[in-house]
């Protein structure tokens, strides 16, 4: 038994266990988060004014061309889901910059989507696995059990969203939480 060994104290049966559960946040988080996001966007407003643009072109393109095609704008939806974290990690590395006092720039948001980390890869797989693993799940269960067939936007708002009778969108919301 080493010295430190010897003189460390261990907790009776009396004393309460320390948790290793962090800390409840409150509200006020929210507020400093958000305000710690417009300080990085005005003191380095292009990478995130730029993913912001981006997106919303990317947006209006898909809507575009999928228009009046349901199951390619739901495909569309869960791949912005899949795609979206990992571009949001050079918006981290932008911020992450700021704290230690350097100024990112557009190449070093470039450098984090080609650095072709394997944690970043492999987090990318795993959301390509749940997207996918949620559009086949959520086309058999509107295709099972709508009345009628869903073809377009409209159909689904019409046929699962505003149904008089049953509780399919119900049960479509309760399988996305799963």
């Amino acid at each position: 038994m080493t010295p430190t060994q010897r003189h460390t104290p261990t907790p009776s049966a009396h004393e309460p266990a320390q948790s290793n559960v962090p800390p409840v946040m409150d509200v006020t988080a929210i507020q400093r988060w958000l305000r710690l996001g417009a300080q990085d966007l005005r003191r380095n407003p292009w990478p995130g004014l730029l993913h912001g643009v981006a997106l919303v072109v990317v947006g209006w393109l898909l809507v575009g061309m999928a228009q009046d095609k349901f199951w390619l704008l739901a495909g569309a939806y869960s791949g912005f889901l899949i795609v979206g974290p990992v571009l949001v990690t050079s918006l981290y590395e932008v911020s992450r910059g700021q704290h230690y006092g350097y100024k990112v720039d557009l190449w070093d948001v470039v450098f984090v989507w080609l650095s072709f980390d394997k944690r970043l890869i492999g987090f990318g797989g795993l959301l390509a696995l749940a997207g996918v693993g949620w559009v086949v799940s959520s086309a058999g269960l509107i295709t099972a059990f709508a009345a009628t067939p869903i073809h377009k936007p409209m159909d689904f708002m019409h046929h699962v969203v505003l149904a008089q009778q049953g509780y399919l969108f119900e049960l479509w919301l309760l399988m996305g939480g799963l």
